[in-house]
């Protein structure tokens, strides 16, 4: 049975991949700080732990407490400097946008999910905190989505590609894996949800030897419109 549709957001939801925009995201949140610490020095640093944020497997840390043990004290600031960052998400963070775009078909695959009775899910990999992913999905016009999770940086303990960020998903929707179908445009980050028994539907062409699914997000939207009320039972396109 079919109960609940996980999307991914860059290169899924949004035509925009966020790695486009580092550059000038990099240069933003840099100036934020630049009262108390170096641009070159804090840029070197926020990448050093956010990687090592998404490589940290501890379930007794948040994928935001992991980073914040990590980078404040190295750049010698207290931990409640968090609250520059979560000032600059909600007011300068915007300003990225201006150019992003939804991707042509997501509202329609969103809605039918929803018209279908699954939970929905947004299993972004959850390096930024849920005020900057609001905005993101802002951008692409899906901000009144009513989505039943928002993986994030304050809710998730692991991230992708590891099996326990998609098991992490199950429990909080309180699904089983196999009643749920992660959409993605990533074959390392996306597909890894079939590790853990998920079906998988990989944007681009196909096919993929590791995806259930694979095509447009027309396909994605008459694979969801048809497939069979209890199990998902169209072919791959």
């Amino acid at each position: 049975m079919l109960r609940a549709v996980l999307f991914d957001l860059d290169g899924t939801l949004l035509e925009t991949d966020f790695d486009e925009l580092m550059p000038s995201y990099l240069q933003l949140v840099s100036e934020r700080f630049v009262a108390w610490v170096d641009p070159d020095s804090f840029i070197q640093q926020l990448l050093a732990s956010t990687q090592k944020a998404m490589e940290c497997r501890d379930p007794n840390l948040t994928v935001l407490e992991a980073f914040s043990r990590d980078f404040f004290p190295k750049v010698g600031l207290d931990r409640e400097y968090l609250g520059v960052f979560y000032d600059f998400y909600r007011n300068q963070f915007k300003a990225l946008g201006k150019n992003a775009r939804r991707r042509e078909g997501s509202h329609e695959a969103l809605q039918i999910a929803l018209g279908r009775g699954c939970k929905v899910v947004i299993a972004t990999n959850p390096l930024f905190p849920e005020v900057a992913i609001r905005e993101r999905l802002a951008w692409a016009g899906l901000d009144e989505v009513p989505f039943d999770l928002i993986t994030a940086g304050e809710n998730m303990h692991f991230c992708k590609p590891y099996a326990e960020y998609y098991w992490e998903i199950a429990e909080l929707i309180g699904c089983a894996p196999g009643e749920c179908l992660m959409v993605g445009n990533d074959p390392v980050f996306d597909l890894a949800a079939g590790k853990v028994g998920m079906k998988t539907f990989l944007l681009g062409d196909g096919p993929h030897p590791q995806a259930d699914y694979w095509g447009d997000m027309g396909d994605l939207c008459r694979l969801l419109a048809e497939a069979d009320e209890y199990k998902l039972e169209v072919s791959p396109y």
